[in-house]
C-alpha cells in the first residue's frame, strides 16, 4: 500500500488539480478540452463545427464515422512544450487511446489555418483515403483556409507564407516532392520541408482549381487512392509530361490575383450548440495521460493511467487507453484483457467496440459477438459491423444467423456486394439449400473484381455441381500441421496414416475441447497434438474436404 501512495504521489502532481482553469466543451462532432477562456473556446469549437458542415461533404466516408474528435486546446506554449511531438509543429493530429485528437497551441501562429490543417487530416484518416503524402499536405494546407460566411465558406485563398517561401526559396524538383517519404529530409528537416509543403500545397491548389487540371481532379483523386504512382497519374489523366505540368505550375504560381472561391454550404445550427462546463478532473487527466503517450513518453503515459485505473476503479477510460498502448506494442493478448473490462465498466465508444470485437475474435468468438452486437445495436447502418458479426456467426456454423444478420444491408456498394454474396453463398450450403448459394455464388462471380474473390465463386460453385444430392460426412484423425488463414477461411493441413489432407475451414478455427468446450487455433504451424476433423468430401483438386467440425483427441 505504501508503494501504491508513493506512485500516486510522485504521477498525479504531474496533471492540473481539479481540472482549475480548464473547461470541457462538447458539440455535435467535437469534444474539446481547453486553458483558454470559455469565450474562445466556444469561438474555437464553432469555427469547427461550421467547417465541418463543408468539409464533411468532400468526406464523405469520414463523415459516417460517430466518434467525436477531441480538441485539447493550450493557451500557453509551456503547456503545449508537454506533450508536442517534435520541434516543428505548433499543433498535431494524432489517433491515440480509440480516439482522434487534434491538440492546439494557441500561442502559435496562424492558429485557426494550423487548427484545419490537422482537422482534414484526421478526416483524411477516417475516410481511408490512401493519399500520398504530398497530396495529404496538400489539400490539409488547402482547405485550411476556409473560411466560413453566411451562408457558404470561401476556400482556396492564398497562403502568404507558402508563396514567400516559392518565390524565395530554391525550387525543388516537382518529381522529388511528389516521391518524398515520411523519412525523407524534405518532409521531416525544418530547413528543407519549407519546400515540400509550399510546393505540395502549389499543385494541390493548381489541379483543383487551375484552369486545365480542375476538370480532371476528381479523376485523378480516384486513381491515385487506388494505389496509382502520382506520376502516372498526373502524366495519364493530364496527358502531359511531368516537365510541362512543371512549367504550368510554375507560370500558374507568377499571377497576382489569386482568388478563393465561395461554395454555399447548409449549416445546422443543431450541430453549432455548445454545451460548457468546468472539465471534470478525472476526464481531462485521462486525456492529458492519453497526450503524453502520443509525445513520445509511454512510460509516463503508462504509469498515470494505471494511477488513474487504481484511483477510480469502476471508470473505463483508463483501462481502455492502457489497453490501446499495449496494442500499439504489439501485445493483443493483453489489450483484449483491458478492452474487456472497459467494457464491463460500461464503455460503449465505437471505436473501442469495433477494435475490442476483431482482436476478441482471435481468441474468443463469444467476446467477439457480445461487442459486434452491442456496436451493431447503437449503430444498425453500420455494414462494416453488419459483415464481422456474420463470419463470426458462420465460423460458428450458425447459418441462419449469418443470413439474418446480412439481410437488412440496403444499396450495398461493390466492396459491400461482394461480402454479402459470399456469406450468403456458404450460409446456404451451410443450410444445405444449394439452388440458394448457387444464385449466391453466380451472384459473387459478376460482381468480384479481384482474383481471390473470382476464385472462391468458382470454388463454391464447382462444389454445388459435384456435391452429391444426400451429402455424407466422414472422418480422419490425425496431427494437425497448419492452419493457413485468409481474409474469412483457412486450409488445414493434417498429417494422417494415408498421408497430408487438406480441408476448407472458416476462420478463425475452432476445435472441440474434449470437455465440450470450443478452442480458437491460431493461424501458422501447430503444436496442439492429435485432431478429428469431420468433412463433407471435395472434388476440387487440391481440396480434400470441407469442415464440419474438428475435435481434440485423448
Amino acid at each position: 500500500m505504501r508503494k501504491l501512495w508513493a506512485i500516486l504521489a510522485a504521477i498525479l502532481p504531474a496533471f492540473p488539480a481539479h481540472g482549475e482553469h480548464w473547461v470541457r466543451l462538447e458539440s455535435a462532432n467535437f469534444e474539446m478540452y481547453s486553458s483558454a477562456s470559455e469565450t474562445d473556446a466556444r469561438d474555437t469549437l464553432r469555427y469547427f463545427e461550421q467547417v465541418h458542415a463543408f468539409i464533411s461533404q468532400a468526406f464523405v466516408r469520414a463523415a459516417q464515422h460517430h466518434e467525436p474528435v477531441c480538441i485539447v486546446d493550450f493557451s500557453s506554449q509551456k503547456e503545449f512544450d508537454r506533450y508536442r511531438i517534435n520541434g516543428i509543429a505548433s499543433a498535431y493530429a494524432s489517433a491515440g487511446s480509440g480516439r482522434d485528437f487534434i491538440v492546439l497551441n494557441r500561442a502559435g501562429a496562424n492558429y485557426f489555418e494550423t487548427a484545419i490543417h490537422e482537422y482534414v487530416h484526421v478526416l483524411a484518416s477516417r475516410a481511408t483515403m490512401n493519399l500520398p503524402l504530398w497530396l495529404n499536405e496538400g489539400l490539409a494546407d488547402l482547405y485550411s483556409t476556409l473560411r466560413p460566411t453566411r451562408g457558404a465558406v470561401v476556400i482556396g485563398a492564398p497562403l502568404r507564407g507558402r508563396l514567400f517561401s516559392i518565390r524565395r526559396e530554391n525550387w525543388t524538383p516537382l518529381s522529388t516532392i511528389l516521391e518524398a517519404g515520411r523519412d525523407s529530409p524534405y518532409y521531416s528537416e525544418k530547413d528543407q520541408a519549407s519546400a515540400f509543403y509550399s510546393e505540395a500545397w502549389a499543385l494541390t491548389h493548381m489541379l483543383m482549381f487551375g484552369p486545365g487540371y480542375k476538370a480532371g481532379f476528381g479523376q485523378f483523386l480516384e486513381v491515385i487512392q487506388h494505389g496509382e504512382p502520382s506520376e502516372k497519374a498526373l502524366t495519364e489523366i493530364y496527358e502531359k509530361p511531368l516537365s510541362q505540368i512543371e512549367r504550368e505550375l510554375r507560370t500558374y504560381l507568377e499571377k497576382r490575383d489569386f482568388q478563393g472561391l465561395k461554395v454555399p454550404v447548409r449549416f445546422d445550427e443543431q450541430d453549432a450548440k455548445v454545451k460548457v462546463d468546468a472539465a471534470p478532473s478525472f476526464d481531462l487527466r485521462v486525456r492529458l495521460a492519453e497526450l503524453m503517450n502520443q509525445a513520445g513518453k509511454a512510460q509516463e503515459s503508462r504509469e498515470m493511467l494505471k494511477a488513474l485505473a487504481i484511483e477510480r476503479p469502476e471508470r473505463p477510460e483508463a483501462y481502455a487507453a492502457l489497453g490501446y498502448m499495449k496494442w500499439f506494442a504489439g501485445d493483443r493478448t493483453a489489450a483484449a484483457r483491458d478492452f474487456e473490462i472497459a467494457f464491463q465498466h460500461g464503455s460503449r465508444e465505437p471505436r473501442l467496440l469495433w477494435d475490442y470485437g476483431r482482436i476478441a475474435a482471435l481468441a474468443s468468438a463469444d467476446q467477439a459477438e457480445q461487442a459486434f452486437t452491442e456496436l451493431l445495436k447503437n449503430y444498425p447502418e453500420r455494414n462494416d459491423v453488419r459483415f464481422e458479426l456474420a463470419f463470426l456467426k458462420l465460423r460458428r456454423l450458425d447459418f441462419t444467423a449469418a443470413l439474418e444478420v446480412v439481410r437488412p444491408i440496403e444499396n450495398p456498394d461493390a466492396q459491400e456486394r461482394i461480402k454479402r454474396s459470399e456469406i450468403e453463398a456458404y450460409a446456404e450450403l451451410g443450410r444445405d439449400h444449394p439452388e440458394q448459394a448457387r444464385q449466391a455464388a453466380m451472384d459473387l462471380a459478376r460482381v468480384a473484381l479481384e482474383e481471390p474473390d473470382q476464385l472462391e465463386a468458382e470454388r463454391v460453385l464447382r462444389f454445388i455441381e459435384t456435391k452429391p444430392a444426400t451429402s455424407a460426412s466422414h472422418s480422419v484423425a490425425g496431427s494437425l500441421i497448419e492452419v493457413e488463414c485468409e481474409e474469412t477461411r483457412a486450409n488445414l493441413i493434417v498429417g494422417t496414416t494415408a498421408g497430408r489432407k487438406v480441408f476448407l475451414a472458416g476462420t478463425p478455427v475452432a476445435a472441440e475441447l474434449q470437455d465440450g468446450s470450443t478452442r480458437l487455433l491460431a493461424c501458422g504451424l501447430q503444436h496442439v497434438g492429435a485432431v478429428r476433423v469431420t468433412y463433407e468430401a471435395s472434388t476440387i483438386t487440391g481440396l480434400d474436404g470441407i469442415v464440419r467440425r474438428i475435435q481434440f483427441e485423448p
